[in-house]
């Protein structure tokens, strides 16, 4: 499948299907409540550098923290999709479709195929969850897809993750997918994706619920990555200031947009931020100076890792010199393109290369942020000490 160029396998998705979303006709939504989710202050969020708030367990094992990085981790990888609904302002409901990858023990199943096209030879669907987590519960790396996109769209990021004894969900944005969107975006995906990422924390940040993961979750603190539109979402989520002026510019002369309205303008001006998300993992992206203005990400005390091509100009230079002073890492892939980092199809760097320093990278910097892994390996990949690569290029540590 690889093979095929990115532009091949998109045609032959806006052509060949009507649907994309597995498990169409499966169970019933489940319904969350998201009334009580995160909505503290942004002079609350903490400044202790790296390793963001002080105050977690850290639920450290030693399989999850001593498995070589650049290698898959010591388990199977399970994996299914649950239907999940909830109400993101008034008035409104959303129906998303959950992705997760998890730990499991076993060997063998039957693999998906995302969008009824993308096969994964590797996760075993509905395989069961691994018999013993760690204490504090299994750690969480939640994902944002791009614009069109959908949530299997890193799947090999997804699986790395999950070998190494981590859980890892992606919702697909609906409305906002490979085969419900349209080019435009909406003004509401500017915050509707964000409130996507706090509704499946806040499902998944329960023990009453009737799903194996609910309540084995380590919740109150999690890594967020995203791919491209992903970007902005993660922004958001790490509280990231909106560009009212910009804001209201844009609804000015489009009144009729969807999130133009004042409950919209009002989710906008109290801001995004989920202070669960600890660390971002940005792919293919920068954020968005039509929405966040010159300043937006002045606002954020988390640490960022950024990873772009050299063949897809995404503003990620742009984006490093404006925030240097944060604590913000920046990795070029020579010859990378915009699906290094999704589904593969670049021809200017191998896919298999591409998608193993990638997840090599990003389990680090979880590793390091999220379980304060100072190991030499670990250290060496966050902090430039190691160059994984001749096709990276490493620009800067804190």
């Amino acid at each position: 499948m690889r093979a095929l160029g990115c532009v091949l396998f998109v045609n032959w998705m806006l052509l060949g299907c009507s649907s994309g979303k597995e498990g169409g006709s499966g169970p019933e939504p489940v319904d969350v409540d998201v009334s009580s989710r995160a909505e503290t202050s942004l002079s609350s969020v903490s400044d202790s550098g790296i390793h963001g708030a002080d105050t977690l367990d850290t639920h450290q094992s030693s399989e999850i923290v001593s498995a070589p990085v650049d290698e898959p981790g010591p388990h199977q990888v399970g994996y299914r999709t649950i239907p999940l609904e909830y109400a993101p302002e008034e008035g409104r409901t959303r129906v998303l479709d959950l992705h997760l990858w998890y730990p499991t023990s076993q060997m063998e199943g039957d693999h998906p195929i995302y969008e009824k096209v993308f096969p994964d030879a590797v996760s075993l669907v509905g395989a069961e969850l691994l018999n013993e987590g760690p204490e504090g519960g299994f750690p969480l790396l939640i994902f944002s897809h791009g614009h069109r996109g959908f949530g299997g769209n890193a799947s090999f990021l997804m699986r790395h993750f999950a070998s190494h004894g981590w859980v890892a969900v992606a919702p697909d944005h609906t409305n906002n997918t490979l085969t419900d969107s349209s080019d435009s975006r909406e003004t509401s995906m500017y915050y509707l994706r964000s409130l996507d990422m706090r509704a499946v924390l806040g499902f998944l940040d329960t023990s009453e619920g009737t799903d194996p993961l609910q309540g084995k979750l380590a919740v109150q603190r999690v890594v967020m990555a995203g791919h491209s539109f992903g970007v902005d979402t993660g922004w958001a989520s790490a509280g990231a200031s909106f560009d009212m002026e910009r804001i209201n510019e844009r609804c000015a002369a489009n009144p009729d947009e969807d999130g133009c309205h004042a409950g919209g303008l009002k989710i906008f001006e109290d801001g995004l931020r989920d202070e669960r998300v600890i660390s971002m993992i940005a792919m293919a992206g920068s954020i968005d100076e039509n929405f966040y203005g010159s300043g937006g990400h002045e606002t954020v005390a988390i640490p960022f890792f950024s990873m772009s091509g050299t063949e897809d100009p995404v503003g990620a230079d742009l984006q490093y010199e404006r925030c240097k002073d944060m604590d913000f890492r920046w990795i070029e892939f020579m010859g990378g393109c915009h699906q290094t980092f999704g589904f593969g199809g670049c021809a200017t760097l191998d896919d298999e290369l591409g998608f193993n320093l990638v997840s090599a990278y990003a389990l680090a910097f979880a590793r390091h942020t999220l379980m304060f892994d100072e190991s030499p390996e670990v250290l060496g990949y966050v902090d430039g000490g190691t160059i994984a690569s001749e096709k990276i290029i490493f620009h800067g540590a804190p």
